[in-house]
This record gives C-alpha cells, sequence and structure tokens, in this order.
C-alpha cells in the first residue's frame, strides 16, 4: 500500500510501472533485501519531497 501512490517532485506517480521495472531484477534475493531494495528505490524517487503516504510492503518468496 502507498508504492505506486508514492508521488515526486514533478507530480508523477510510481504506479504499477514502477513496481514491474524494479523488482523482477530483486527476485533472487530475499524477502527483507527487496523490501529494502524498494524503499531505496521509492526514496529516490520521492527526491525531496517528504514521503505522503504510508508505505506498507510484503514479500513472500516462494521455497521450492
Amino acid at each position: 500500500d502507498g508504492v505506486t501512490e508514492a508521488n515526486n517532485e514533478k507530480d508523477e506517480f510510481f504506479r504499477t510501472e514502477g513496481l514491474k521495472s524494479t523488482v523482477p531484477a530483486l527476485l533472487e534475493n530475499s524477502a527483507q533485501f527487496i523490501c529494502d531494495r524498494l524503499l531505496e528505490k521509492l526514496n529516490l524517487f520521492y527526491g525531496n519531497l517528504p514521503q505522503s503516504d504510508d508505505i506498507t510492503l510484503l514479500s513472500l518468496i516462494a521455497l521450492p
């Protein structure tokens, strides 16, 4: 929650496309790593704007 609605200084939203372009490269890592990198990406996306909404992340890793 709050990830796709994150907006930046240009009033652009992170949107589902932001997730789709970020998450696939992270899938070989732990759930914690995925959440940490996604939060870093969001912080870069925000730029100098403060976070405008709460953010909830849930990452599940399927074991073979």
